[in-house]
């Protein structure tokens, strides 16, 4: 019985993947806004916005792993350009400071937290959606620095470091499908 309840647990957080073809013209969510993936050929593969377009650069034809890993690799990037100054903002709104932080692609959370070591750890996938979310989920992260579990303490704390974290989380779990 007690697996069977972890097991529903575990798919209830899993994170919506997104499943996309990487094709010409396809949409893809960058900071929640859609934009147009564009494939070009090109001398070096890469991985560019201009304007509405995603432009997907490669030398030769990719297959869709390949393309999903130059992108895989775009959207690292991305988050890890706005981390240091939305770390340093959200050190002071909770007023403990993260050891270290990285960002991976995780299939069931949208960040973790090691309370003995206070790293963090981001999920890539941040990037897909709207900037709130990623400042929300850094907070709730952080928080855990003074809670463990999330218990009344952490959400009185939450209460006050980010107020509206509970629309946000309700948002969160009904955009997640729509981001990506």
């Amino acid at each position: 019985m007690f697996f069977l309840w972890r097991r529903r647990r575990r798919v209830r957080r899993t994170v919506e993947v997104p499943r996309h073809a990487y094709k010409d013209g396809e949409l893809i969510y960058v900071w929640g806004e859609p934009l147009q993936l564009r494939l070009v050929t090109f001398i070096r593969d890469g991985v560019y916005q201009e304007g509405q377009n995603l432009i997907l650069a490669s030398t030769k034809p990719l297959l869709v792993r390949e393309k999903e890993a130059l992108l895989e690799s775009w959207f690292k990037e991305q988050l890890a350009a706005r981390l240091p100054a939305l770390f340093a903002r959200a050190e002071q709104i909770v007023g403990r400071q993260a050891s270290s932080y990285y960002v991976r692609t995780m299939k069931t959370r949208w960040g973790t937290c090691n309370v003995k070591t206070g790293r963090v750890c981001l999920n890539a996938r941040l990037a897909h959606l709207q900037p709130a979310y990623l400042e929300y989920i850094i907070i709730h992260e952080l928080t855990h620095l003074w809670e463990r579990g999330h218990g009344a303490p952490f959400k009185e704390k939450m209460d006050l470091f980010c107020p509206d974290w509970r629309h946000l989380r309700r948002q969160l779990r009904e955009d997640t499908p729509k981001a990506f």
